[in-house]
């Protein structure tokens, strides 16, 4: 599958998840970026990172979503505890919301680990996002800070 068509055809669904204060802007590679995956767990992904943005912003702002082909060197692969190194496709999203706070950036992962008031999460989507990762031979990355925004790439 083309990472491209996948992120283009869950576009118009993305849109609906969001408010009005809030715009989604998406930037493709111009080259096919060839994935063996299963799209609907790459929606999911995708949707998990979208309302989590939108919830991020309470007073709007922007999310972006951007395929890329990015190459993981050897140092890359050793900092993430294994793997292949070489050509990947690549999805980053970004917003500009609130941001992560660094003391719990290393915990956002877990199961039933979440920032929203009682009864607003379950704190289980970044967890799936990240053995959906895991079982598609992915890594993630996630950077963030407090007032600007986070930025996960997959």
């Amino acid at each position: 599958m083309d990472l491209n068509e996948i992120v283009k055809k869950q576009e118009s669904f993305l849109a609906r998840l969001i408010r009005e204060d809030i715009e989604i802007r998406a930037t493709y590679a111009e080259c096919e970026l060839p994935i063996f995956a299963d799209s609907g767990q790459l929606e999911a992904v995708l949707m998990n990172f979208v309302t989590n943005a939108r919830d991020a912003m309470p007073g709007g702002g922007v999310i972006e979503i951007r395929t890329e082909q990015a190459t993981l060197g050897e140092e890359f692969i050793a900092a993430h505890g294994g793997g292949a190194a070489g050509r990947y496709a690549a999805v980053i999203v970004s917003d500009t919301g609130e941001g992560i706070d660094e003391s719990i950036i290393s915990k956002i992962f877990d199961p039933f680990f979440s920032t929203k008031e009682q009864g607003k999460g379950t704190g289980l989507g970044l967890s799936m996002v990240y053995g959906i990762v895991g079982q598609h031979n992915g890594y993630m990355d996630v950077s963030s800070e407090r007032g600007k925004g986070s930025t996960f790439r997959v």
